[in-house]
């Protein structure tokens, strides 16, 4: 295999678990529900917040006292701009895994590429974790 297929084939399973970690994984998913309360909720709006993060979670919406033809969802408020772009941004796995795959590449550059070894051990540690949940989430029961 050629080294920049391995580089290429190393660097992109490194980034997909390192995205996978941000946008998906339950153990940043408090840090996600902040972001998303900093973007599209405000401070005040306690209710409003729980009932928008259960809809953006796909969960069971909240009790709702209105007739069938009323919308059961109060009006969710939006704060616009740079805090939504960010919001949003951390929720996509494929526009955040775009910059991802940068830092991760531009990161094996300037410090694998140097021969330190802690950061191969980083990249390469990433890379078995994206190959091994990516397989895992082919052979989910």
């Amino acid at each position: 295999m050629t080294d920049w297929l391995a580089l290429v084939l190393v660097v992109g399973f490194a980034a997909y678990r390192a995205t996978r970690i941000v946008t998906t994984d339950s153990i940043t998913e408090r840090a996600r529900e902040r972001l998303y309360r900093w973007a599209w909720v405000e401070d005040d709006e306690t209710e409003a917040y729980a009932s928008a993060w259960l809809r953006w979670r796909g969960d069971e919406p909240f009790p709702s006292a209105v007739g069938v033809d009323e919308n059961p969802y109060p009006p969710m408020p939006r704060r616009g701009g740079f805090r939504t772009y960010v919001s949003e941004l951390f929720q996509c796995p494929w526009c955040l895994g775009v910059w991802i795959s940068y830092a991760v590449l531009a990161f094996y550059a300037w410090v694998v590429a140097d021969g330190i070894a802690v950061g191969r051990f980083l990249v390469l540690g990433l890379a078995v974790a994206g190959v091994q949940g990516f397989i895992a989430s082919r052979h989910a029961a």
